[in-house]
């Protein structure tokens, strides 16, 4: 006996969702806040910039403890955190619009340094390869505006180390560099912002669907309610519920290349690592490996008293100008723009892993959103969604912001500057580096198979499969069962919940949403 919902399938599958009319959530709350970032960005710029004009560089000192020397850098590494994600918001929303009006816009999320707009130059290659390389100036250049200065300890031929291994001295180059580098990416997203039309500034991926099916930009295929994005390659079928969803991993055909670029930049500071510890044990086999690093005295001048008190390290003399007579070596602070490119030419790999694992944590945050279809209150309206705050409140989001500064820092205490000696390895730093990528590999493999519970379709944000499974859009949508529709099926077809279409006659469901909320889907049941 049929159920007293019935889906009256032949018919209401034959048209497309009518969502022409809806009016969906534009988030000018969220342009604005982008326009405020943008302003304290330009300041912040202006500010770095001022910095660099201002100072002397090595040529004044001041004393500093190890903590604070190390702590520093890690406050402007969260100050250059905050502008590059706001500036990226902007240029990842100019870039989503940019690919939907090319017909290119395929999932919410997209990797938007590595994915460009033929149309839209602002989105383009060259665009996004200078955007990228200013991210991987800021944070190369964050570590390289407070200086080491032991020169005074080699040219007085030793003394007070205690007093002198912390002095410091503010860089010319480096400030001016990092303001540059801002101002490039605030430029950036002011083209961004003129070039763009922009829907909506949420990054809701339900907003994003409704306002892409209120362009006509996606069209309802009947016959795909349980398909998710898996099986967005197959022709649309009778499937059963399953009680739990594939991974991100089989989803996007990117994140194998994610894994791949974060393993090979994990084996690189394997191979770094073993070097430098050789070199390191060879040098100073009795120096310190304290977590906050000292200065370091070379082996022409160390001895077992000074080793116990400095850092293993190993120097890079090729960047310091040798003085004639018995003066001590040091570099000259137009060298400092040599040290710069060195340190961001390495540092970019780690710039590029750290933003390709925005992939997999962006699908999940897409997903776990869409996933609201099936809780008893359903999805929340769009306008108490905050683009803002939503990253703070999903734990693989969080984790990212935390491992992007933290990164940064620690690579930079890794490969350090002293204006008497260059570039400095810091073994001890080098080896915890090394320890902490591995520790983000494992995070981001765990969110790549990581597989949603429920019988819902997953769609990682994917546009066009949750147009196909949630078949009426509002603020507020429920997902369930929707009764019994008639089609014809294949039983003798059935694999792993699959029926494929033939010629006996059977009854099988449909799941959608609603504004109301809905019985749960029948999991032996199956639904087309």
């Amino acid at each position: 006996m049929r159920s007293s919902v019935v889906y009256e399938s032949l018919e209401k599958q034959e048209r497309q969702t009518d969502v022409s009319n809806h009016v969906y959530n534009g988030a000018s709350g969220t342009k604005k806040t982008c326009i405020a970032g943008l302003a304290f960005s330009i300041l912040v710029g202006i500010g770095f910039v001022v910095l660099g004009i201002l100072a002397q560089g090595r040529s004044v000192t001041f004393h500093l403890n190890s903590v604070t020397l190390e702590l520093v850098p890690l406050a402007i590494n969260v100050v250059v955190l905050v502008v590059t994600e706001s500036q990226g918001y902007i240029h990842a929303t100019s870039l989503r619009w940019a690919l939907f009006y090319e017909g290119k816009l395929e999932f919410n999320t997209n990797l938007r340094l590595l994915t460009f707009s033929k149309h839209n130059f602002a989105n383009g290659i060259i665009a996004n390869a200078i955007f990228f390389i200013s991210i991987a100036v800021c944070y190369g250049a964050s570590a390289m505006i407070l200086v080491r200065n032991t020169y005074e300890f080699y040219l007085n031929g030793g003394g007070d180390w205690d007093e002198i291994s912390h002095l410091v001295s503010i860089s010319k180059v480096t400030p001016i560099a990092l303001g540059i580098a801002i101002l490039i990416q605030c430029a950036l997203s002011i083209w961004c912002l003129h070039a763009s039309r922009i829907p909506t500034w949420s990054s809701d991926p339900l907003t994003t669907l409704q306002a892409a099916s209120n362009s006509r930009g996606l069209i309802y295929q009947k016959g795909r309610c349980m398909m998710s994005v898996h099986d967005r390659s197959l022709l649309p079928t009778a499937m059963r519920p399953q009680a739990r969803q594939r991974s991100p991993y089989a989803a996007s055909p990117r994140i194998i290349h994610v894994l791949l670029v974060v393993t090979i930049v994990f084996f690189a500071l394997v191979i770094w690592t073993g070097i430098i510890i050789h070199v390191g044990q060879h040098n100073m086999p009795d120096a310190s490996w304290n977590f906050f690093p000292t200065a370091a005295v070379d082996t022409m001048t160390n001895n077992v008293e000074f080793q116990a008190a400095t850092t293993q390290t190993v120097f890079l003399k090729f960047f310091a100008s040798f003085n004639p007579g018995y003066a001590p070596i040091y570099v000259p602070e137009i060298n400092m723009l040599a040290i710069l490119i060195f340190c961001v030419a390495i540092q970019s790999f780690l710039t590029i892993g750290l933003h390709c694992a925005e992939l997999q944590v962006i699908l999940l945050r897409d997903e776990n959103v869409w996933r609201t279809l099936m809780g008893p209150t359903g999805t929340e309206a769009p306008s108490l969604y905050n683009s803002v705050t939503k990253p703070l409140r999903t734990i693989p989001s969080v984790a990212l912001l935390v491992f992007k500064p933290v990164v940064h820092w620690m690579f930079g205490s890794a490969l350090g500057v002293d204006y008497a000696k260059g570039v400095l390895m810091r073994v001890p730093h080098v080896t915890y580096l090394m320890a902490l990528w591995l520790v983000f590999l494992a995070f981001v493999g765990v969110i790549s198979f990581t597989r949603p519970k429920g019988p819902l379709p997953a769609t990682y944000g994917h546009l066009q499969t949750m147009l196909d499974v949630a078949d009426e859009l509002s603020d507020v949508m429920y997902w369930g069962d929707k009764g019994e529709a008639t089609g014809l099926l294949d039983q003798s077809q059935e694999e792993g919940g699959r029926l494929g279409e033939g010629n006996k006659q059977t009854e099988v469901r449909h799941s959608g949403t609603s504004t109301q909320p809905l019985p749960a889907v029948q999991m032996d049941a199956s639904y087309s």
